[in-house]
């Protein structure tokens, strides 16, 4: 009996090895097939071939999420299937969770909100990756099924138990097929799956990923019509992690008005609003209810203080109030902000420049958006109080550059015509100039679309057939930079070529190319010496990322370098090179006065813009805002102020949105620093 058994799992074990390598290779010829596409999209297409092509692309990605649910499931199914158990935070993945489809949905018209109970911890103990798998699955599907009305995600305490519910009004889901709904391969209605797509595997891998985790998942209908898909997993609040708590310290006089014509937006930002002591809320559901608001308020003596106003409204859009709003004097006192659908300003962009609103915050609310939001926008009036305390000094520095940079109103300057002349936007051509990369691939429609993209972004490329052939040209191109490595090849795989180059002591970057993104095979890459990984099928995008990711890996400075800089840096002064500056402006101290005034204006005014543009997540302009400062700041000397400058320019290069407010709140105070040292070079020389 027990040899029986034995051979039993030994047979399922050869199955599911078969299984894997058979999708393995299916999904290779369909990421051909995708790469492919992206290539012949960009040339010179009519009409009629771009919907040949479109529907290429649809069934092809169609094709590769089949190969890879199929392969998830199986490997879900296995026994030796095993979670993470990490601290994550919930908040944030919950929010860049629903992110991922937000646009979709916005662009059928669907509201979709996110409601997230404030109880709730916002780090916890979990499998991140799952608990966003089957999140993204049950919101992609409402969105699937959904052609007008809502997406509502709410998560709540249930006991001791987190509730993930979506809730849409779609098509719905008949009673007599809710009880199969989540056992594999399943589709309520065969008309249903010809129009709308799907395998049936998705829900079959939510149910098996709940199960793992001790929980419960399931569906009810909507009683406005749809359904309510729904999942508990245990509420386990990380111990080891600090939570984040915002308060804001709010004046008796506050009053802010929320103008939406969703009921569910108008819930949630009220929540979140009183989650941060806001308390005196109105609410009205078009334009023409806020005037009157805004009026009666007025009259009676205590005027609205802020108005969040919803872009998209039927008969008066958001764009029309704020304009209404701004014309007249008995109210245009309040601060707007408008509320974008995310994805959706698009042609609108250009309205920006009426500068109607304070600022800008992007649907489906997130809550520590909106926190900065206000906490920045009303700084004067709120005093901020962070469980991650703040130093005061930097609080008093930001003001006193806010309102030295509203008093500032200087004309075109001698700085400003320096840094025009250093700053050059960044184009694709030039991303990868003068990189060199070995792209090793046996398969020759793959190698030559990696090949196209890197020498589309300026790199110059020498092309491997196999692991073998790579570990030649690499021995004979020690200048190489880049090495791009597919792991499945004839003669010898990536791995062992891998092994082989960093043998004889290759320093440069070796990225692995594969469709395999498992987190134990990653390893694997890693301890063979493999820095990154490129999943296929290949997209110019990722490609791009790539390069930007590692391409400062590759000049960094050795320990020796490192030390020398230190010794040179210890001889400079820290925030200002008086003499260098003087050498530059040759000991015209008039004239380098004047350019340092002008650099400390338009410093400020760059500086100032920050908040704004990280609200907007405009990581475009921030990007020149850094490259901006570095450059401006070289001209005069200002060591700390060019690194800090240079440190932004790569948080938005990442969109990395803590390291750019960090480097924020380092730049206020450098210059402040920076200002008392020119103030004293000044009194010096009697100027």
């Amino acid at each position: 009996m027990q040899r029986q058994d034995n051979s039993q799992d030994k047979s399922i074990e050869d199955s599911s090895r078969f299984l894997a390598t058979t999708l393995h290779e299916i999904r290779t010829p369909i990421q051909t097939i995708i790469g492919s596409v992206e290539l012949l999209n960009e040339t010179q297409l009519d009409r009629e071939q771009k919907e040949y092509i479109r529907q290429i692309q649809f069934s092809s990605e169609a094709l590769l999420s089949l190969a890879n649910n199929i392969l998830d499931f199986s490997k879900i199914s296995n026994k030796d299937f095993q979670l993470e158990d990490t601290p994550y935070n919930l908040v944030q993945t919950i929010e860049k969770t629903t992110d991922l489809i937000s646009i979709e949905a916005f662009n059928k018209g669907l509201e979709i909100v996110t409601d997230i109970d404030s109880k709730i911890s916002e780090y916890v103990m979990g499998d991140q990756i799952r608990v966003q798998q089957i999140l993204l699955n049950i919101i992609k599907n409402a969105v699937k099924f959904t052609q007008k009305g809502y997406i509502y995600i709410d998560v709540t305490l249930d006991n001791d138990y987190l509730l993930f519910k979506v809730t849409d009004t779609g098509i719905g889901v008949p009673e007599a097929a809710q009880k199969n709904l989540f056992e594999a391969y399943y589709q309520a209605d065969a008309s249903t799956t010809r129009k709308y797509g799907g395998t049936g595997l998705g829900l079959a891998i939510c149910k098996s990923l709940v199960k793992a985790m001790n929980g419960k998942i399931g569906i009810k209908n909507n009683p406005e019509g749809g359904s309510i898909f729904y999942f508990g997993i245990p509420y386990r609040p990380s111990i080891d992690s600090t939570e984040n708590k915002y308060e804001l310290v709010v004046p008796g006089t506050t009053k802010i008005l929320i103008v939406d014509d969703s009921s569910l937006s108008q819930i949630s930002l009220i929540k979140s609003l009183n989650k941060f002591g806001v308390s005196n809320i109105l609410t009205a559901n078009n334009a023409n209810e806020a005037l009157k608001i805004m009026h009666a308020n007025a009259k009676n003596g205590e005027p609205v203080t802020a108005v969040f106003i919803d872009m998209i409204m039927p008969k008066v859009d958001g764009w029309h109030l704020a304009a209404e709003i701004n014309n007249d004097k008995e109210i245009n006192n309040a601060k707007l902000y408008l509320m974008v659908p995310e994805g959706q300003m698009g042609g609108e962009a250009k309205m920006k420049m009426l500068n109607w609103f304070d600022g800008y915050l992007y649907k489906p609310v997130k809550r520590k958006k909106l926190f900065e939001l206000l906490s920045q926008s009303f700084k004067e009036s709120f005093e901020t109080a962070v469980t991650e305390q703040r130093d005061p000094s930097i609080v008093l520095q930001e003001r006193e550059l806010a309102r030295k940079a509203k008093e500032a109103n200087s004309p075109e300057n001698i700085i400003k015509k320096r840094t025009e002349i250093i700053i050059k936007e960044q184009k694709d051509s030039e991303l990868a100039n003068g990189l060199h990369t070995v792209v090793v691939e046996d398969h020759p429609v793959n190698r030559r679309l990696l090949t196209t993209f890197l020498k589309k972004f300026g790199a110059d490329v020498i092309e491997a057939e196999n692991g073998q052939e790579a570990v030649d040209i690499v021995s004979m191109h020690p200048e190489t930079d880049f090495i791009f490595m597919d792991i499945e090849m004839p003669i010898k795989n990536g791995v062992d070529a891998t092994k082989d180059i960093r043998n004889f002591g290759f320093k440069g970057i070796i990225i692995a190319c594969t469709a395999n993104s498992d987190k134990d095979n990653f390893k694997h890459y890693t301890n063979a010496g493999m820095n990154d990984i490129l999943v296929k099928p290949f997209k110019s995008s990722m490609v791009k990322e790539i390069i930007e990711k590692w391409n400062t890996a590759l000049v960094l400075p050795t320990a020796q370098e490192i030390a020398t800089l230190l010794e040179t840096h210890a001889q400079k002064e820290k925030i200002w090179n008086e003499s260098d500056f003087l050498d530059t402006v040759e000991n015209d101290y008039i004239f380098g006065t004047q350019l340092l005034t002008d650099f400390i204006n338009q410093s400020e005014k760059l500086i100032n813009n920050i908040p704004s543009l990280i609200n907007e997540k405009n990581f475009e302009e921030l990007r020149r805002t850094g490259h901006t400062l570095k450059g401006s700041s070289s001209s005069v000397s200002a060591l700390s102020l060019s690194d800090y400058g240079t440190r932004l320019n790569k948080a938005a290069k990442s969109e990395d949105i803590d390291a750019l407010t960090m480097n924020y709140h380092a730049l206020c105070a450098e210059l402040i620093q920076f200002k008392n040292e020119v103030k004293l070079w000044k009194k010096k020389h009697e100027l």
